[in-house]
This record gives C-alpha cells, structure tokens and sequence, in this order.
C-alpha cells in the first residue's frame, strides 16, 4: 500500500480555508449570518478559533471570500439568486428571447432560506464600510458580465452594459423576493416583465 503523501504547509492552511468557508455556508444558511459567531464556524468545521483567526481577521473577511468564491466552489449567490446563465433564452427576435429567459427565471423559486440570506446579507454589507466597498464592487463586475450578454440577447449593442446588468438583476431580485413571502413564482409575470425590459432598453437606445 502506498503510504498517503502529507500535505505541505500551504496545502494545509488551503484545506483548512476551504472546510471553514463550507461550514461557514453550511450555518449561515441554517441560522443566518448575524446569528452566527466564528466560534460556530470553528465547531461546525471541527477546528479551533485560532484556525479560523489565522485564515480570516473577521466575520466580514470570511464574509468577502465567501462572496468572491474561489477556484473549486463557487461561494456566492448561486444561479437561482444571480443569474446569468443566458442559455434559456431562446427565440427569433429580441421579445421572444427575453420572455423565454423571463419563463426560465420565474421557474428557478429560489429556497426561502437562501432568499433570507441573501437578503440578510446584502443588509449586513450596507452597515459596514468595508462590506460594503466590497460588495458594490462584486455586483459592478457581475452586472457588466450579465448586461454584457444581455446586449446581444436584446439586440442593443449601444446599451451600457453595467446599467442593463444592474435593472436586469434588480428587477428579478424584486420578483423573487416578493415571491419567496407567498412561495409561489409566476413565470409568465417574469416573462412579461423581462419582454418590458427589452422593449425598454431597445427604446432607449433609439431615441439616444
């Protein structure tokens, strides 16, 4: 039998970030950020606090890379609370492709505890500068990345692409938080409201 190889240092402290940022999100989850103090973290990882101190200075470090997500997990808002995925937009012209996203978002019905979350969170970052600088500058990059799409989907290739980005999310943020009180998702409401979208944006852009 081969004898099991040890991990070097870096290996080490790499495998100890990653099981504190998975039962950071394990419990975040489960009982909320604000509940949760890093003492659970370490208990929940079966590690000390000093394990965590030495991988994080805070709550709002541990915050930020969980957010920032790293090469093996992605950590932050997954496909259903931040989606991109334009794939599910399908159609021949520009209302037809951003009604079949809007039918596709209105299907997703995100978990209550990952809406609450999601929304504690966001919550938390506006109370702390520091969060705060590190969130907007998250959501800037991601809005880009999405209206960057959203500008061939929707066929408005002068659009700015952070602006577009920014009320796509917005817009479905609104939807599926009001939708998470009842539980119930109404696809064809996100149709209607993405195909506004697009006609808006293209009306928009023409009248530049």
């Amino acid at each position: 039998m081969t004898p099991r190889r040890r991990l070097t240092r870096e290996e080490s402290k790499a495998r100890t970030r990653h099981e504190l940022l998975r039962a950071a999100s394990r419990l975040f989850l489960r009982n909320g950020f604000v509940s949760t103090s890093l003492s659970d973290i370490a208990e929940e990882a079966g590690l000390t606090k000093g394990a965590v101190y030495s991988n994080f200075e805070s709550k709002e470090d541990l915050f930020l890379a969980l957010l920032a997500g790293d090469e093996d997990r992605s950590y932050a808002p997954q496909e259903d609370l931040a989606p991109h995925d334009l794939s599910h937009a399908t159609g021949s012209d520009p209302a037809a492709r951003a009604r079949s996203w809007g039918e596709h978002l209105g299907g997703l019905q995100p978990n209550r505890r990952n809406v609450a979350l999601f929304l504690e969170m966001n919550a938390f970052a506006l109370r702390n500068e520091r969060t705060r600088a590190g969130v907007a500058e998250h959501n800037r990059v991601f809005f880009e990345e999405l209206g960057t799409g959203l500008r061939d989907l929707l066929d408005v290739p002068d659009a700015d692409p952070v602006q577009l980005g920014l009320i796509a999310q917005s817009l479905y943020v609104g939807l599926m938080m009001h939708g998470a009180f009842t539980g119930e998702s109404d696809p064809a409401l996100f149709a209607t409201a993405f195909e506004s979208l697009a006609a808006a944006a293209r009306g928009a852009t023409t009248h530049r």
